[in-house]
């Protein structure tokens, strides 16, 4: 798929990664942990290049959000930030879920 806009040939492409970092502490102060996905900005009109960072949900365990990361990752590289959004939502979902059962 070619974007509408190609970016300037002054613009670094935006690798599509995640990180690791601090996460809402709950009310209790335990500490928490999210992926924070950075992904390509979509062209619109006449504003090129440029990038986004998607959140996971807060988790209370570095290997759940570990697990975020990655698929936030993997949907960006298949669908771009829209599919990242999607992902977001559907782990915020599941994010409330557990707290309902667990709680």
């Amino acid at each position: 798929r070619v974007p509408a806009f190609p970016p300037p040939p002054d613009l670094e492409p935006v690798e599509i990664a995640y990180e690791l970092v601090d996460g809402v502490n709950k009310l209790n102060g335990a500490v928490s942990f999210r992926a924070e996905v950075t992904v390509p900005r979509p062209n619109q009109g006449d504003r090129v290049g440029g990038k986004l960072t998607i959140r996971g949900p807060s988790r209370m365990y570095k290997d759940s959000a570990d697990r975020d990361g990655v698929r936030l990752v993997k949907a960006a590289k298949e669908g771009g930030a829209a599919a990242a959004r999607t992902m977001q939502r559907k782990l915020n979902e599941e994010a409330m879920e557990e707290a309902r059962t667990t709680a």
